[in-house]
């Protein structure tokens, strides 16, 4: 018998979480990546307005909650403020690199090969200027 699934915007963010850190745990991998999601569960409250954003805006396309939130923890796990500032700040993807993005099919296993070949500042530059267009 299966457990209940989640209803909340919160419950599924989380549930989502926790799988994972169940998965790093069992396989014996991303400590660090379990150390951020442990941090993102103890501040459960706090969140809750961010979790329904995320769920309202990346629930109509299922992969895209999980795949952000794993971005979201391999981000704070990894990201390195000193390799950052080598880079100018203000850089964002052209319009045109973004048009072509969004012409490209909706394939998330060749989102996830582009992502692995992404430096930490190309994915800042993307996370700022996908921001600023919603």
């Amino acid at each position: 018998m299966s457990s209940p699934q989640p209803t909340t915007p919160q419950a599924i963010c989380e549930n989502i979480l926790i799988e994972g850190k169940r998965y790093n745990i069992e396989h014996e991998i991303l400590p660090s990546e379990n150390a951020v999601a442990d941090r993102l569960l103890s501040r459960s409250l706090e969140l809750k307005d961010a979790y329904e954003e995320l769920h309202e805006k990346l629930h109509q396309h299922p992969p895209a909650l999980k795949v952000f939130l794993d971005l979201l923890l391999s981000t704070a796990a990894f990201w390195s403020p000193e390799k950052s500032r080598k880079h100018d700040p203000n850089e964002t993807i052209s319009p045109t690199s973004i048009a072509r993005l969004q012409a490209r099919p909706r394939n998330w296993r060749n989102c996830w090969s582009v992502a692995r070949n992404c430096t930490t500042h190309q994915v800042s530059a993307a996370a700022r200027t996908i921001t600023s267009v919603m």
